[in-house]
């Protein structure tokens, strides 16, 4: 099972750099809404050298009260950022 890599360690790296989101798939029900896509961009790592995501995204969303809200977020694991944080 990959291991997980909390969002407060990966902010707390300061990357640096600019990701987006393309080939964006969006499917939407009456409460329940999907999109996959891929992430794409460059990060600068600890030591200064210059990484390119290049990763899968799913997000999971639930319509409450009138408003689509995150569930779920999925992606894959970036190798050399499993390394900074050790």
């Amino acid at each position: 099972m990959p291991r997980v890599i909390p969002w407060r360690k990966q902010a707390e790296l300061k990357l640096h750099g600019h990701v987006y989101p393309v080939d964006i798939n969006v499917i939407e029900g009456e409460d329940l809404g999907f999109c996959s896509n891929y992430i794409i961009g460059t990060n600068f790592v600890v030591d200064g050298r210059e990484v390119h995501p290049n990763i899968r995204a799913t997000t999971v969303f639930r319509k409450e009260n009138g408003s689509w809200k995150v569930i779920c977020h999925h992606t894959d694991i970036m190798h050399w950022l499993e390394r900074e944080i050790g």
